[in-house]
């Protein structure tokens, strides 16, 4: 079986060419995207960050903690999310309405 749940012996079969499309398709492709190009930003963000932070204040401590405390906020800020959207603070019970789910690029707005 492919990642789409079709065997591949029927794949093959007389030339038949199967297409996906509609809005879970492209969504998934733009999952896709961002999980790929996601580590290569947060690296070149965290590099960029420090340099800077290095030749401002030239002194290592001063953007390492800066850095560090940085980290310690985004990461508050995910835990909030989850709390809020899976725990059902928000007044909906996850259990009932089960389309509560969160944008896919939140993530990129949140660094």
């Amino acid at each position: 079986m492919n990642g789409f749940g079709i065997p591949k012996k029927r794949q093959t079969t007389r030339g038949i060419r199967i297409l996906l499309g509609g809005g879970t398709k492209s969504a998934q492709e733009v999952k896709d995207a961002i999980d790929k190009s996601l580590p290569k930003m947060l690296g070149f963000i965290a590099v960029s960050n420090l340099l800077v932070l290095f030749i401002a204040f030239r002194s290592i401590l001063i953007p390492l903690k800066a850095f560090v405390m940085n980290m310690l906020s985004i990461a508050a800020s995910f835990g909030v999310l989850v709390v809020v959207f899976q725990t059902g603070i928000i007044g909906e019970d996850p259990e009932k309405s089960p389309s509560w789910y969160l944008c896919l690029y939140l993530d990129l707005f949140l660094v």
